[in-house]
C-alpha cells in the first residue's frame, strides 16, 4: 500500500549515515579525552621557598587535570587555604603555619587523586554510552527512511489531495476553454519524489547530529576573564582611607574573581607609586612592591582577602594593586593586564 524507497537509495542513506556517525563519534570522544594519571606529590619543607616549590607542583597537576575536564573546585579551595596560611607565616614567622600549609598541600594531593579517579570512571561510562548512541544512528536513519518516511509521505499525499476537487480528464475536456480554467481546481502537486525525500531525510538527520556536536563543542567558556576589586575597611565600595599618618596601619579588602574556565593562581602585587605613575593593560607600574597577596581559585569562584598596610614616609601616593597569574606554559608569573588603585596622603602628626 505504501510506497517504499529503492534498495539503492536506502543503502546510500545507510552508508552516508554510518560514515557521518563514525566521524562525529570520533570527534565527540576526542572532545572528552581521559585525563592523565595524577603525579601529585608533596615533600616536607621548612622554608618559604620549599612551600612554593611544592605548591607549584600541586597547582600544575591540578591545572593539567582541570583542562582535561576534572572538577578541581575542592582542590582549589584547599590550595587557597594553604596560601592564606603561608601569608600568616610571612607576617609572623611562626613555623606552625608552615606545618599547617604542608598539611593542606597533602590534603590537596589526596583530593586531586580522588577527583581524577572518579572523573575517569564517569568518563569511561560516558564514552561507552556515546559510542553506542553513535552506532545506533545509521539504524535510526534506516528505519526512518524505510518505514516512517514512506508512511508520512502517503499520509500527507492523501491529505493534500483531499482538500481539492479532482476533476476527471473527460470532464475537463467537456467543459473546455475558459470554463475549464475557471472551474478546474486541480493544482499541480509539489510533492517530492522518493529519491529526493530520501536525500532530505538523510541530510536532516546528519545535520541534527552535527548540531549536537556543535553545542557540545561550544559549551566551554567563550569569553574568559578575571576581575579585581578594592573594598574599604567595611567590605564595601568606598570609604577608603585618604589621609593616614606615617606608620599607621589601615585595612583594605582585595576582591578577586575567576571566570577563566580553569583553575588560576593569582598574585596581586601592591605597589607604592606617585600620582604620575603610569600603568595600563600591557605595561605594569614601575614602582616598588610593598606587599603582595595570593589566591587560588576555581572557575566562577571569588575570594575576599584582607590587607593591612602602612606607609612610612609622608607624601602623596598612588596605591596600585596589580593582578599577576601563574602561566603554566611559561613556568612563571605573568601580568594579567588588570589593576585597581586609590590615592592616599601620608601626613605628619
Amino acid at each position: 500500500m505504501f510506497p517504499s524507497f529503492s534498495k539503492k537509495v536506502l543503502y546510500a542513506i545507510l552508508a552516508a549515515s554510518l560514515i557521518a556517525a563514525v566521524l562525529i563519534g570520533l570527534r565527540i570522544v576526542d572532545l572528552f579525552p581521559l585525563p592523565p594519571h595524577v603525579t601529585c606529590s608533596v615533600a616536607h619543607f621548612s622554608t618559604l621557598r620549599g612551600f612554593y616549590s611544592n605548591f607549584k607542583n600541586v597547582f600544575v597537576s591540578a591545572y593539567e587535570e582541570n583542562i582535561h575536564g576534572v572538577n578541581v573546585r575542592n582542590v582549589a579551595n584547599v590550595l587557597n587555604t594553604a596560601l592564606q596560611l603561608i601569608r600568616k607565616f610571612r607576617k609572623t614567622h611562626n613555623t606552625k603555619y608552615l606545618d599547617l600549609s604542608y598539611n593542606e598541600l597533602v590534603k590537596a594531593c589526596a583530593l586531586l587523586s580522588s577527583d581524577v579517579k572518579h572523573f575517569r570512571e564517569v568518563q569511561n561510562r560516558n564514552n561507552i554510552a556515546t559510542a553506542i548512541a553513535v552506532a545506533l544512528v545509521p539504524s535510526l536513519v534506516y528505519v526512518i527512511a524505510s518505514v516512517v518516511a514512506p508512511w508520512l509521505y502517503v499520509r500527507f499525499k492523501l491529505w493534500y489531495f483531499s482538500i481539492f476537487e479532482v476533476v476527471p480528464e473527460e470532464e475537463r475536456r467537456r467543459r473546455g476553454g475558459e470554463e475549464e480554467e475557471e472551474r478546474r481546481t486541480v493544482r499541480k502537486s509539489i510533492l517530492m519524489d522518493e529519491e529526493t525525500l530520501a536525500v532530505v531525510v538523510a541530510i536532516c538527520i546528519v545535520v541534527s547530529v552535527f548540531v549536537v556536536a556543535y553545542v557540545v563543542t561550544h559549551s566551554k567558556v567563550t569569553e574568559p576573564f578575571s576581575a579585581i576589586g578594592l573594598l574599604g575597611p567595611t567590605k564595601k565600595i568606598g570609604g577608603y582611607p585618604t589621609v593616614v599618618y606615617p606608620g599607621e596601619k589601615f585595612l583594605l579588602w582585595v576582591y578577586l574573581f575567576d571566570y577563566e574556565g580553569k583553575i588560576m593562581w593569582y598574585r596581586v602585587l601592591i605597589k607604592l607609586g606617585n600620582r604620575t605613575t603610569f600603568i595600563n593593560s600591557t605595561v605594569p607600574a614601575h614602582a616598588p612592591v610593598i606587599d603582595y597577596v595570593e589566591a587560588c581559585l576555581a572557575h566562577n569562584e571569588s575570594t575576599l582577602i584582607p590587607v593591612w598596610l602602612s606607609i612610612a614616609k609622608p607624601g602623596s601616593y598612588k596605591l596600585i594593586f596589580e593582578v599577576w597569574y601563574y602561566d603554566v606554559s611559561k613556568g612563571r608569573f605573568v601580568y594579567k593586564g588588570i589593576w585597581t588603585h586609590i590615592y592616599i596622603n601620608v601626613t605628619r602628626r
